[in-house]
């Protein structure tokens, strides 16, 4: 299985240009993928309607997407402008849910709107919850409040049951078979905006110890690349999701660590030009 994150900048490339089909064949190969920044209705991206144009490129895919700016085009009355996350994935989505995370009411900077778009999927690894995020690029505090809401969230989420639990009175709710519990393995994949150095990676990940590395927390995360390739100076420059001049790792697959042993391999394409981030891959075996 193979998985993809790729922050597409809504499909404005390296060179300025925008050419949304170049940033969507970089991992269009991927099982499931993970999207950031895709754009409807904005003057940027020539008003084009992304979610509607990636679903016909990826038609072998199905598809969730969670908008986390949702507002009215000025100026066009019923046109929506909306700005979010995506998930693609080959095998059958289960359910959906988009979440907003917690922001603050800035008065000077742009302070926009921040989500966690959740997928259940039954891979061939059983079924998985996987999330696109991308957290605030501008406050530290604010970011490392979204993630602890992630962090929580995940702790609870076996509790809280899938969107349709148990019984109602009237059929029509429960004329489909009873869905699945809520897995407790995830997959977090997405533009975190921080860097593997900083106090909000190694919340996710576990302290770190000079002797062992990261203590992962029982039933917490491991970062994919990492497993891979440790976290040397060489590591971290190799793991680059940033183009330069600021070269510099942002963009994760976070794992539940019962899943460490069913990574293979974890790459950056450096090729990609699509965006101003490059797509990180990651292969489990099935």
């Amino acid at each position: 299985m193979l998985v993809a994150t790729y922050n597409i900048h809504y499909g404005v490339g390296r060179d300025n240009r925008l050419d949304l089909k170049r940033s969507i064949d970089a991992i269009a190969n991927a099982d499931v993928i993970a999207l950031q920044e895709v754009d409807v209705n904005w003057d940027r991206s020539q008003n084009q309607d992304q979610v509607d144009l990636i679903r016909r490129m990826l038609p072998e895919h199905e598809v969730a997407w969670g908008p986390t700016i949702d507002v009215c085009k000025s100026g066009e009355s019923g046109v929506r402008r909306q700005f979010g996350n995506m998930i693609l994935s080959r095998y059958p989505i289960v359910s959906i849910r988009n979440y907003l995370l917690t922001k603050y009411g800035a008065a000077v900077y742009l302070d926009m709107q921040k989500g966690a778009l959740e997928a259940v999927i039954d891979t061939p690894m059983g079924l998985l919850r996987f999330y696109s995020t991308h957290l605030c690029s501008t406050s530290v505090k604010q970011r490392h409040r979204q993630l602890e809401w992630l962090i929580e969230h995940h702790k609870r989420v076996a509790d809280e049951g899938p969107v349709l639990a148990g019984q109602h009175p009237d059929d029509t709710w429960t004329s489909e078979p009873a869905l699945p519990s809520m897995p407790s393995e995830a997959i977090l994949l997405g533009d975190f905006n921080f860097e593997d150095t900083t106090e909000s990676y190694t919340a996710l990940v576990g302290e770190h110890s000079e002797r062992f590395g990261h203590l992962t927390n029982r039933g917490g995360f491991v970062d994919a690349w990492s497993v891979c390739h440790g976290f040397s100076e060489a590591a971290r420059e190799a793991g680059s999701t940033i183009l330069p001049p600021h070269a510099h790792r942002v963009d994760y697959c976070f794992v539940s660590e019962s899943l460490i042993g069913r990574i293979t391999s974890a790459t950056v394409d450096r090729a990609a030009d699509g965006s101003d981030h490059q797509p990180l891959l990651v292969k489990f075996n099935g």
